[in-house]
């Protein structure tokens, strides 16, 4: 390999396993942070530098340097920092450094000087553990391998999942469930005490179900891919029958869905394509569910836009990923995505939405990475994702069987920019005549609030009480 001379260069040793899927691909992550570079990749508001290669000689050594990807020029750091080398080995897991099986070096201490270049060797000999998963008592953890999905891939497929039973579970006995999906980096076994105190005591009389959606591509949003698979099906033909089987699920009739960001898309999604599979779905702060607001571009007038820059009143100004106090500009989210491959928020959109080309799985991206130019023929593809216009296209079909079924909920002001599309399909749904019931909470966020959590147990727990269902349980609906 040829070694530049005016570069600092960055050497990594590591030993590549047995049966790896796909071309590692090596990071050098640098930081002023105190915390590990590692456990900063995932951080938006304080990314550490990156520099990235793929290892495509499977040599298990490679040289990255200022020729390599990276989200900040080499020449622009001076002074003190803390540099750490990762592998992605695991195929299946969207954060690069946190999927069982990643390697990643020791931290050093490096410090950058004017037109000082340096040679800087790491070993990456620390690989990520298994999760210490609970297997027992009222919360528990379990990996669940999925046909559907290994079938797909053509490898073992193993989902994830986490539940947390009732005070009183007894195995002979049912429940109401709800299954609760997260957002965009959420995790099933960490975000389980979090989701207990959010449903308080009164969900403690029933099931609650955080099946993780995490993929290699970010988050799967529990839809069928071209790319990512089968994961709409995985969650209703596998996740749900286990649940039902193994702790007590008593059926559509007492069964909910709700969610939190791309977990509020989702819990949108299954009931939509699933209607007799869930009682009611309670989407809270969506991903754009009308793609007529795409956060704030148009993806079906067919007219060019520009993911980095407004368009506006031939003004052109940065685009913010996120309110402007955050100011989180969408061309450093997608420089940032580009070093880390697959896995990115961005990204995630364009997986689960955008055709499979290759039989790597590879999707047409739907913007320039490098001048933020939105492919108005990539996004057309996206369509039939629009669940605004899916609702349309299909209410002479579902509508009946949707009635009394749709909850959403959102800020008045998302930090994100999603109450623009919440709104679009507010009207969407009163030109239908639809009563789905919309919720605009007070102030400026992006979170699932205590008291909306509440009016969703009431409401289960209310039909639970009224029910007959305790004395003559009705055979669960599982489609073919």
């Amino acid at each position: 390999m040829a070694q530049h001379a005016n570069s600092h260069i960055f050497k990594v040793d590591y030993s590549l396993p047995k049966n790896t899927v796909y071309t590692p691909r090596v990071y050098i992550a640098i930081t002023q942070s105190q915390s590990s570079p590692r456990q900063q990749m995932g951080n938006w508001t304080k990314l550490p530098t990156l520099l990235a290669k793929d290892d495509i000689r499977h040599s298990g050594k490679v040289i990255i340097n200022e020729t390599s990807a990276s989200t900040t020029p080499l020449s622009q750091l001076n002074g003190k920092y803390r540099a750490q080398a990762i592998v992605r080995i695991q195929p299946d897991w969207f954060q690069p450094g946190q999927g069982i099986g990643d390697l990643y070096s020791e931290v050093k201490e490096i410090e950058f000087k004017k037109n000082d270049k340096q040679t800087f060797t790491f070993t990456a000999n620390n690989a990520v553990e298994k999760p210490q998963f609970r297997h027992k008592g009222p919360i528990q953890d379990h990996f669940l391998k999925s046909n559907l999905l290994s079938k797909f891939h053509k490898r073992n497929y193993l989902l994830r999942y986490s539940v947390i039973l009732p005070e009183s579970w007894d195995k002979t006995k049912k429940y109401p469930v709800i299954y609760y999906i997260t957002g965009f980096t959420g995790v099933h076994h960490t975000s389980t005490a979090r989701i207990k105190k959010l449903f308080g005591d009164k969900g403690k009389q029933l099931i609650i179900v955080i099946p993780d959606a995490n993929c290699r591509w970010g988050h799967s949003v529990f839809a069928n891919s071209t790319t990512t698979g089968p994961w709409a099906d995985a969650l209703i033909k596998e996740i749900i029958p286990h649940i039902d089987k193994t702790y007590g699920g008593a059926g559509p009739e007492h069964r909910y869905i709700t969610g939190l960001s791309s977990g509020g898309w989702a819990s949108a999604w299954a009931i939509i394509n699933n209607p007799d599979a869930f009682s009611q779905s309670w989407p809270v702060a969506p991903d754009p569910v009308d793609f007529r607001m795409f956060q704030e571009i148009n993806l079906v007038d067919n007219k060019p836009d520009n993911l980095y820059l407004t368009t506006e009143k031939e003004k052109h100004l940065e685009r913010l990923i996120s309110i402007p106090s955050i100011k989180i500009p969408f061309s450093n989210m997608a420089k940032y995505e580009n070093v880390i491959g697959p896995g990115g928020q961005l990204q995630s959109f364009a997986a689960v939405f955008s055709p499979a080309l290759t039989p790597d799985g590879s999707y047409q991206q739907y913007y320039n990475h490098k001048t933020g130019e939105i492919n108005m023929a990539v996004t057309k593809q996206w369509k039939p994702f629009c669940i605004s216009r899916k609702l349309e296209a299909e209410w002479n079909t579902i509508g009946t069987k949707l009635k009394g079924k749709l909850h959403f909920a959102i800020q008045q002001k998302d930090l994100f920019h999603l109450d623009h599309s919440m709104r679009l399909l507010e009207s969407k749904c009163k030109q239908l005549g639809s009563n789905a019931i919309f919720t605009y909470f007070h102030k400026t966020g992006h979170y699932y609030p205590e008291k909306h959590a509440h009016k969703l147990i009431n409401s289960a727990l209310k039909k639970w009480t009224n029910s007959q269902h305790s004395k003559k349980t009705k055979e669960p609906y599982y489609p073919n």
